[in-house]
């Protein structure tokens, strides 16, 4: 639902021109797959870098990272629309 929330605040908020251009194999839009990867990796390192996750318990470590990863791309994506109005 966090991807569906980014996609939405990505095409359907018409702030600025989204048209997708050169999709990675004809169908991924760049600019959500691009926003959406230095989400998960920036929520990733960070979570392990500042210690908030034990990766002893995988599946618990993964939710909190989602957790993180959701507002990161949330903030990512009104970051990328903002400045064009």
């Amino acid at each position: 639902s966090g991807i569906a929330l980014v996609a939405g605040l990505l095409y359907v908020a018409e702030i600025q021109d989204v048209r997708v251009v050169d999709p990675y194999f004809g169908v991924i839009p760049r600019r959500p797959a691009g926003l959406l990867t230095i989400a998960a990796l920036a929520a990733f390192a960070m979570m392990t870098g500042w210690g908030r996750v034990d990766w002893t318990e995988p599946w618990v470590a993964l939710c909190q990272t989602a957790v993180c990863f959701v507002g990161m791309a949330i903030g990512g994506a009104l970051g990328d629309i903002l400045p064009g109005s």
